[in-house]
């Protein structure tokens, strides 16, 4: 039982994870094209 309640927390950790590098990525492409808009 142990082990599922750790993968879950891993499977929620690894999935905030790689949400925020989406929202890096997203602000990073809207930063990116505030630059060319200049």
């Amino acid at each position: 039982m142990p082990e599922d309640d750790h993968s879950e927390v891993l499977k929620a950790h690894r999935l905030s994870t790689f949400r925020r590098c989406k929202l890096q990525k997203l602000k990073a492409q809207k930063m990116m094209n505030l630059c060319t808009d200049l």
